[in-house]
């Protein structure tokens, strides 16, 4: 509903949202690279971790660096949890593109991307994919008024949280299917490794295995791999220090060493409270402070003006090319021709309120005691669909183009599937060659 994204918007943004979501040093922000949205951060949140989207800085890589077969290198360095691993990705980046690494390291800086290298917690989020997500979801509501805008927004959350509610409700599981398979995988893994306890304590462990060893304390949640710490379930070096401490009892005490955050409780809570849709403008409750005052459109810069699309029309929204004093009542809604069944006034033609008074309309009535003016109204009527069928065929146009651009999109993921296919055989290849070796 902006003309272009600035740091007045932005702070405007960010200000109103400190009223729900408070300032804190275990508050993570993930977005893109727009400097006005770490303006509002830096101002508003200065105890928060500002983070940048690996997804987003990928893609400029890609773009404006041209590493397309060694973009890997990035995504692994940008995921990697120990400094070891980071530099080896990060270094064999460097002999390919200098200048992407200069980029990543003194444009961007480490502890923006690099989930090694971040001051904070980023909670296992290193993209902002839920919220390109939304945005695709709710690309065809950006064009309704509104009022339907906040509707049909609230629909679609209130089915996805019905949905999930009602699959974690009836799973049988302590944690949420996700999480749950998770652990699972990491108890598979547990058995190619050895664990011992040199100073006899029962809670911290030495763990070797996977050509490196790794230090696990169970009672402060915490291993050098840096998994445990930052995730908050149990790593695959956890899992086996909780099968020598438990024994037997040892899958049932997975959960004791996890984050409740992950339980089906939790979950539940999160998505019972309701989400309300924008009530009847004729219940709005609006201070007298807010109808005296003035709002004026943002001032308007040619240079980002956003592409020009056909605007949805709202169901009762009259069109502007038809006369206002004809077909709209007094209360601001649309007229409808009806007739008359009475036995005082058989078959007779009368306007009235499309909406009625039960619904926010009025109790609009006129009698037409002209053919000539039915049919006027009936040729309105008839125009008025050509309208919407005019509308209609901009809307498709709108879709294909939109479904060319997604096919682009497409094909760049299968490049990237064929990258992550050639780094798989690659490590195939590595793990042969260790295999021979070590026999």
């Amino acid at each position: 509903m902006v003309d272009k994204e600035n740091d007045a918007l932005w702070g405007f943004f960010v200000e109103k949202l400190k009223a729900f979501v408070i300032d804190e040093l275990e508050l993570c922000v993930i977005s893109d690279r727009h400097v006005s949205i770490a303006n509002g951060l830096a101002r508003y949140y200065p105890f928060a971790h500002y983070g940048v989207c690996m997804r987003h800085l990928g893609e400029n890589l890609l773009i404006n660096h041209h590493c397309f077969y060694s973009l890997y290198l990035y995504y692994h360095a940008a995921k990697a949890y120990m400094l070891e691993e980071f530099n080896d990705y990060f270094n064999a980046l460097k002999e390919r593109f200098s200048s992407a690494v200069a980029f990543l390291e003194h444009g961007v800086v480490f502890e923006k991307w690099s989930r090694a290298h971040f001051p904070g917690n980023r909670f296992n989020v290193m993209t902002s994919n839920i919220t390109e997500s939304l945005n695709s979801m709710l690309r065809d509501e950006r064009e309704y008024p509104v009022v339907a805008i906040f509707n049909s927004i609230e629909h679609r959350f209130r089915e996805i949280s019905r949905k999930r509610y009602k699959e974690v409700d009836n799973s049988k599981t302590t944690f949420i299917p996700v999480d749950e398979m998770i652990l699972r995988e990491k108890i598979t893994e547990d058995d190619k490794l050895y664990v011992y306890n040199i100073i006899g304590s029962t809670d911290e462990f030495t763990v070797l295995g996977y050509d490196y060893s790794t230090k696990v304390n169970l009672s402060r949640w915490l291993c050098s791999c840096r998994k445990y710490d930052l995730v908050k379930l149990p790593c695959a070096h956890a899992m086996a220090a909780l099968c020598l401490k438990h024994g037997d009892e040892y899958g049932t005490s997975i959960y004791n060493y996890s984050s409740q955050i992950n339980s089906k409780k939790s979950y539940l809570l999160a998505y019972l409270e309701p989400i309300c849709a924008a009530p009847l403008k004729s219940g709005w409750s609006v201070a007298q402070e807010y109808l005296e005052m003035q709002v004026l459109p943002p001032d308007f810069d040619p240079k980002f003006e956003r592409r020009k699309v056909k605007c949805v029309k709202g169901v009762l929204e009259p069109s502007s090319h038809i006369t206002k004093s004809f077909y709209i009542c007094p209360c601001g809604n649309p007229v409808v021709l009806k007739t008359s069944r009475t036995d005082r006034n058989p078959s007779q033609k009368f306007y009235s309120c499309a909406v009625g008074k039960g619904n926010s309309g009025c109790f609009y009535f006129k009698w037409i005691f002209s053919d000539s003016e039915v049919s006027k109204f009936q040729g309105i009527e008839k125009f008025e669909m050509f309208e919407r069928l005019r509308d209609f065929e901009e809307n498709r146009d709108l879709l294909m183009t939109l479904y060319r651009e997604s096919e682009h999109k497409i094909d760049h993921l299968k490049g990237l599937l064929k990258d992550v296919e050639i780094e798989r055989d690659q490590l195939k290849h590595k793990l042969a060659m260790t295999e021979e070796k070590k026999a």
